[in-house]
């Protein structure tokens, strides 16, 4: 007899949705409902079990790879780019029920998989980008680097040294702001999807611009959660990207607002490995969980891996004089 998948799909978030949560920020109602203002529309699941979000996508299968092969899957994830699980319950449980569903699955930014069966298909997605904030301000952090990342930021600050920024309230965020997270979005490695501008008007998150005569060239979105200030989204004008050294920029500014909010880490999210380094963050590994009903198939990516996962970043710089960088990376690479 063929097996029923037992989770319950909905469109909307159902009334039950915020006592299964347990105080998971990512996953409540409000953050959710923001994420309707996407490219593509997403479900929640409610199992007895668990709990989770989904959308399908066609995407290449080796995004991290240097082949394509453009397939159907269904994320069981946010439905909005962050490092957080996208479901709350047994991890196995969600694989078992899943599996008596047609499809391919991929569950997204699992810290572990050491409780996974072994049998399921494992491996890196992006890693996550952490600033340990150690320090009393801004000045403070300046004088803990080497020289020659100090004057790698000196050279960003005078470019950058005309800029203004400045926080808005959500909803003024507009046309101008949204085609700048555009322009990142479109020359992103790894975009999965494509929000709208209302879901910046929608969340609630701190917005900061940085202007040019009064004219918006860049922006960085943030949220305190706990003690971790989150770099959620960011844009700029790319054709002003190195006269003013804006990503680099948008960085230091963000290293700045964390300190000020004497939060004890900053997540810097999932890409730009280099820069990120170069400021001084470290790296937290991220895995994903590919599966099917499909017992052969599992067989097949599993012996794709090395094909299909991030691979590993080659950066070790050790921008700190005396503080030891915590999470060293030489451990990466035992």
């Amino acid at each position: 007899m063929k097996k029923v998948f037992e989770g319950e799909v909905f469109e909307d978030c159902p009334d039950e949705w915020e006592k299964r949560i347990d105080n998971s920020f990512w996953l409540k109602p409000d953050i959710l409902e923001a994420s309707k203002y996407r490219d593509t529309s997403f479900r929640y699941v409610v199992h007895k079990k668990y709990i989770c979000c989904e959308y399908t996508k066609k995407i290449n299968l080796f995004t991290f790879g240097k082949f394509k092969l453009n397939i159907p899957i269904t994320f069981i994830a946010l439905p909005f780019s962050i490092d957080q699980p996208g479901f709350y319950g047994d991890v196995n449980e969600i694989i078992e029920d899943y599996k008596k569903r047609k499809g391919f699955f991929l569950l997204l930014n699992l810290k572990d998989v050491n409780s996974i069966n072994k049998k399921y298909p494992t491996g890196y997605t992006l890693w996550t980008c952490i600033f340990e904030n150690r320090f009393e301000s801004f000045d403070h952090y300046i004088l803990s680097i080497r020289s020659n990342y100090r004057r790698r930021i000196a050279i960003a600050q005078k470019k950058g040294s005309c800029l203004i920024v400045r926080k808005i309230n959500c909803k003024d965020y507009d046309d101008r702001l949204h085609k700048l997270y555009l322009n990142v979005l479109d020359n992103s490695q790894y975009p999965i999807e494509r929000l709208k501008k209302e879901f910046f008007q929608t969340v609630d998150i701190d917005i900061y611009v940085f202007y040019k005569d009064e004219i918006p060239v860049a922006f960085i979105s943030t949220k305190m959660v706990k003690n971790t200030l989150h770099f959620i989204f960011g844009g700029m004008d790319y054709r002003l990207r190195d006269q003013f050294d804006l990503y680099y920029n948008m960085l230091l500014e963000i290293v700045k607002l964390g300190i000020s909010l004497k939060c004890k880490k900053i997540n810097f999210g999932q890409t730009g490995e280099i820069s990120k380094s170069r400021i001084g963050c470290i790296f937290e590994k991220r895995y994903m969980v590919g599966f099917s009903s499909n017992t052969f198939l599992n067989t097949i990516v599993k012996c794709l891996k090395p094909f299909i996962e991030y691979k590993k970043p080659r950066v070790n710089h050790k921008v700190f004089k005396d503080l030891r960088q915590k999470g060293d990376m030489e451990k990466f690479y035992e």
